[in-house]
C-alpha cells in the first residue's frame, strides 16, 4: 500500500469544517488546510509503516478496539485515491487505552499474524523494527489526543 500515513488530532473548529464538507473535493480542501498548518504537537507521521501497523491491529487476534487506530474509523473521503478516516473525540480514549496495552512482545505477536499477501512484502526482523519504531510514537500520540479530547483524522494517499 503506497503513501505515508499521518494522524492529526484536530481541533473542534477543524472537525466541524471537515464534517460540513460535502464531496471529496471539499474534504480535501479541509485536509489541505490542516496539513498546511502542520502543527507538530498535534500530528504523528507513521511513514510507510502505517500499513503494517494497520494490518497488525486489525488482525483476527487483535482486541477489537485496536482496529480504529488507523483505517477503522469513519471514512470521510469516497474516492479510492486517498483515505481520510475520522475517529470521534468520544472514541479516542478507548483507542488510546487499547494501544497502551501493547508492549513490544504483544505487538510482535500481532505483527507475526499479518496476512503476507495483503501486506505485499516479507515480514522480517528489519521490517518489524521499522514498524515498532513508528508504532511507539503513535501510542503516545493517541494518549495526547485523548487527554486533549480531540478527534483524530488519519490521512494517506492511495
Amino acid at each position: 500500500m503506497p503513501g505515508r500515513g499521518v494522524h492529526f488530532a484536530v481541533s473542534e473548529p477543524e472537525l466541524e469544517r471537515l464534517l460540513a464538507a460535502r464531496g471529496d473535493d471539499a474534504v480535501m480542501e479541509e485536509v489541505q488546510k490542516i496539513e498546511e498548518r502542520w502543527e507538530k504537537a498535534w500530528l504523528i507521521e507513521t511513514d510507510g509503516a502505517w500499513w503494517a501497523i494497520h494490518l497488525a491491529l486489525s488482525s483476527k487476534r487483535a482486541p477489537s478496539g485496536l482496529v480504529r487506530a488507523v483505517l477503522g474509523g469513519r471514512s470521510l473521503y469516497r474516492g479510492d485515491d486517498y483515505h481520510v478516516v475520522l475517529v470521534a473525540a468520544k472514541d479516542v480514549a478507548a483507542v488510546a487505552d487499547a494501544l497502551a496495552q501493547l508492549d513490544q512482545p504483544s505487538f510482535k505477536r500481532l505483527y507475526d499474524q499479518i496476512d503476507r499477501k495483503a501486506y505485499g512484502r516479507a515480514l522480517s526482523a528489519e521490517d518489524f523494527a521499522y514498524t515498532w519504531e513508528n508504532f511507539v510514537p503513535l501510542q503516545n500520540f493517541w494518549k495526547h489526543a485523548a487527554d486533549a479530547e480531540r478527534a483524530v483524522v488519519f490521512t494517506v494517499d492511495g
